[in-house]
């Protein structure tokens, strides 16, 4: 697929954007690229095997219980170590003792995939925000500040996005959206949260830089009319097969996919 990107340089600097388009260029892989024989998502592997590939990584961050931000997605670490165990409950040092199905190595902290990285692609960070303080956002904010690579900075929460707008890094950011009674009932948001989510009337406040929405949802009135009016970017997500790639052709900017071949 080739990202349809926005019309002119001068589009998007009326619309108050950063110039910088990365999160446009190339399809961004979902948890890594993890979806060939014997690699984990959110892995180092899967991470080496998308910098080998050249593309963007998205991966989902969340807090442990000393205050380190790690990388998975889940809550729980059942699915991928087999341990019951709610993640956020663990020490930075134990999580990275908790080994992935196909690793030799544990849940990876942030700062080390960091150090994997290296810049040699950009990060699509998502923050997994569970409390109502700001304790992840701070402590995720002091690890990039002297990070030199590319990265953007997306949530489902607006409090997550609200924190980093103001952020004296000024990161690149994307609001996580999607349908009410769709995707964002999986997410652990109110319902008020939900329904100013699936409306996207936040957008104007949160001035994100780009929309990230599901995939079955992005020809939806809410993210079309935010597209046209504030010329911001919509990301398909999650893509999985061509046919859902064609779709986010047609109506969005780019895609986060995984199990495809690109």
């Amino acid at each position: 697929m080739r990202p349809m990107l926005i019309k002119s340089l001068s589009q998007l600097i009326r619309s108050g954007m950063k110039t910088s388009k990365w999160f446009l260029e190339k399809p961004i892989a979902h948890r890594g690229f993890h979806w060939i024989g014997g690699i984990d998502e959110n892995s180092y592997e899967a991470f080496e095997e998308g910098i080998s590939r050249g593309f963007p990584l998205e991966l989902d961050v969340h807090l442990s219980r000393d205050g380190v931000p790690f990388v998975h997605h889940d809550l729980s670490l059942e699915r991928m170590t087999g341990h019951d165990v709610r993640a956020t409950s663990l020490v930075a040092t134990d999580l990275k003792k908790m080994k992935l199905p196909h690793s030799k190595k544990g849940v990876p902290l942030l700062k080390d995939i960091l150090e994997l990285v290296n810049g040699r692609v950009p990060l699509v960070i998502e923050l997994k925000r569970t409390r109502d303080d700001s304790h992840l956002e701070l402590a995720v904010e002091s690890i990039l500040t002297n990070y030199k690579g590319e990265y953007s900075i997306q949530s489902f929460h607006p409090k997550s996005l609200l924190f980093f707008r103001d952020s004296r890094l000024k990161p690149t950011t994307g609001l996580l959206s999607g349908r009410i009674h769709g995707s964002l009932k999986e997410e652990d948001l109110r319902y008020s949260i939900r329904l100013m989510l699936g409306s996207l009337c936040l957008v104007p406040f949160l001035k994100p830089d780009y929309i990230g929405y599901e995939w079955q949802g992005l020809n939806d009135g809410a993210p079309q009319r935010m597209r046209e009016k504030y010329q911001i970017p919509l990301i398909g997500w999650t893509v999985k097969n061509n046919s859902s790639q064609d779709f986010c052709s047609r109506f969005g900017d780019n895609i986060i996919f995984e199990n495809l071949t690109l």
